[in-house]
């Protein structure tokens, strides 16, 4: 198995560069890690790139000799969760409180 450079480097103390890549063409990344960079971050949080993207590009920064950093989207919360369902029925009761008190005219 290959050492990971990247790793190496920061345990030794040494300074590393590195990007966030945002497009999804392999050949950039090719390019950064010939360049000199040591690593580069595949970032799925803030942009548009599908996994099979980040895919590609894991295996572009790998031929090139870069790590690969992917930063991934934070895992949404299923809308019919029990903490979803308890917020929902909490909304509607405080707006049933406020309709209430504006029929008694307080």
């Amino acid at each position: 198995m290959p050492q990971n450079q990247l790793k190496q480097k920061l345990q030794q103390g040494e300074t590393v560069l590195g990007l966030f890549m945002n497009c999804s063409y392999p050949a950039f990344i090719e390019i950064c890690g010939h360049a000199g960079f040591d690593f580069a971050v595949i970032d799925m949080e803030h942009g548009p790139l599908h996994p099979l993207a980040a895919e590609d590009l894991c295996r572009a920064a790998d031929c090139a000799g870069i790590a690969p950093v992917v930063r991934v989207r934070k895992k949404r919360r299923a809308a019919n969760s029990a903490s979803s369902r308890y917020r929902q029925r909490r909304s509607s009761n405080t707006a049933n409180r406020k309709q209430n008190r504006c029929r008694n005219g307080r």
